[in-house]
């Protein structure tokens, strides 16, 4: 007589659960060749040992007890290494889009430990920024007021799952209300895209790449505008003049502190040379 395992001592050897072996059982997966009759007790072959490792096998890899039943049922090499090829593109993805998590992860701790240098604040830099594609809400806004009811509409309009905004969402100053000193004036709302937030190909507005006059201040945008005319008379000290409209950030808010005291706003304004 063939030596038969109870189903405990197969949960053993292979170290899966004793309620896993009785699930098998109960969908037609891995059925004892016996059971029995008086006790209930079930007992498995040392010939369905390489069914079960087969069964574990695929399931690490991620395929399904549909598929997995689906193989032993016909167990055809050609269907197997066409479910293990599926299974490796689906891999992939998975692999993509956490290298992608990954990479915004890394930006976004960039960024808020760029906000948080005080060296920073109070200085005229010049930046060299490349083309940053945005999501963009035209609404004329006035400073103070509250931007949260509109960056709904431009999250929802855009299509932009939800995310951390902390430091991607800014408002714009027509270039020429910079230049008639209407610096509480916005002509729009906008929101960074990231790689990976829209298909690929797909053209859409953005902040120009190239030279950018900034400037970072202890405040939000209620209290940006006297900073504009402080960034534009060093622009005009440096020979430089706007060459487009003017975007403002938020870097440091309620996202990241309640004390207002360290709240971080940044001004850039695209130059050229006057």
């Amino acid at each position: 007589m063939r030596q038969r395992f109870k189903i405990g001592e197969v949960a053993r050897l292979f170290g899966i659960n004793v309620r896993t072996l009785r699930y098998y059982d109960t969908i037609g997966l891995l059925k004892p060749v016996v059971v029995d009759r008086d006790t209930g007790y079930r007992y498995y072959s040392a010939e369905q040992f390489e069914q079960l490792n087969t069964i574990r096998y695929l399931r690490t890899q991620g395929i399904s007890l549909a598929q997995i039943q689906a193989h032993l049922h016909r167990r055809e090499p050609q269907g197997i290494l066409e479910m293990l090829r599926s299974q490796q593109h689906e891999a992939q993805r998975h692999i993509e889009a956490l290298e992608q998590a990954r990479d915004r992860l890394a930006a976004r701790v960039a960024q808020i430990e760029d906000a948080l240098r005080p060296d920073l604040l109070g200085r005229v830099r010049r930046l060299e920024l490349p083309r940053r594609p945005v999501a963009l809400l035209r609404r004329a806004l006035r400073a103070g007021d509250d931007l949260e009811l509109p960056l709904r509409h431009l999250e929802n309009a855009a299509g932009l799952a939800p995310s951390y905004f902390l430091g991607k969402v800014g408002l714009t100053v027509a270039r020429e209300d910079l230049l008639s000193g209407q610096w509480d004036t916005y002509s729009s709302l906008f929101c960074q895209i990231e790689p990976g937030e829209t298909p690929a190909g797909r053209e859409g507005p953005a902040l120009p790449g190239g030279l950018w006059a900034a400037l970072r201040f202890t405040g939000t945008h209620s209290q940006a505008a006297p900073h504009y005319g402080e960034l534009l008379l060093a622009c005009r000290q440096q020979g430089l003049q706007p060459a487009g409209d003017a975007a403002e950030f938020t870097l440091v808010d309620y996202g990241l502190t309640e004390d207002p005291a360290q709240f971080v706003t940044e001004i850039q304004i695209p130059v050229k040379p006057a």
